[in-house]
């Protein structure tokens, strides 16, 4: 079980783990659940019996669903120097090498600034200033429209053109490379599989 925030990233997800591995199928090999980021406070990788005194009673705990799991977590860090946020923090020591906090601000900034704009503008022709700002930090899915209202993107659209103009992943950008054999291997792992 792969745990990710939301629908577009499963749709990277799985298009990169095809160009890894293309015998591996979602629903068989591996399957990818949301967690949704505000709801990730109520989350725990934790089980009751590894520390019965801690106060776990409100978290759903995840292991209890599948203890094969991993996480995909958005470090929406603004800076290098930026830390993510306690929840994260936790959730992150929880899944221990299973977890995988993103090397950029978000999962999007592993695609590479001119292929998102190109997705961005066939999504949204109207869209006059596309990519506010680009690099790591950035959240690349904001643009100007030509009203000059500051608007983002559709998220799941943006990733659905993004696959559809990029049929071969890019695995050059940031940790995305060593993460996503990581990834590989816990899934062969899971699986009773050696890599």
């Amino acid at each position: 079980m792969i745990w990710v925030e939301g629908p577009s990233d499963r749709i990277y997800l799985n298009y990169w783990l095809k160009g890894k591995r293309d015998n591996f199928i979602e629903g068989i090999h591996y399957s990818i659940m949301f967690y949704g980021g505000k709801l990730a406070c109520h989350l725990t990788a934790k089980d009751k019996e590894d520390d019965p005194d801690d106060a776990i009673d409100d978290f759903i705990e995840l292991r209890k669903l599948n203890r094969n799991s991993a996480i995909l977590l958005d470090s929406d860090k603004k800076s290098e120097d930026d830390s993510i946020n306690d929840t994260k923090e936790r959730l992150k020591r929880e899944f221990e090498k299973n977890s995988w906090v993103t090397k950029g601000r978000e999962i999007e900034n592993y695609l590479g600034d001119e292929k998102v704009k190109n997705a961005m503008k066939s999504v949204h022709p109207r869209a006059i200033k596309n990519l506010l700002e680009i690099g790591q930090w950035i959240n690349l899915l904001n643009y100007v429209n030509n009203e000059d209202k500051k608007k983002t993107a559709d998220k799941v659209k943006v990733a659905k053109r993004y696959i559809e103009n990029n049929p071969e992943p890019d695995y050059k950008m940031l940790d995305l490379n060593e993460r996503l054999n990581t990834l590989c291997e816990f899934i062969d792992a899971a699986n009773g599989h050696k890599s």
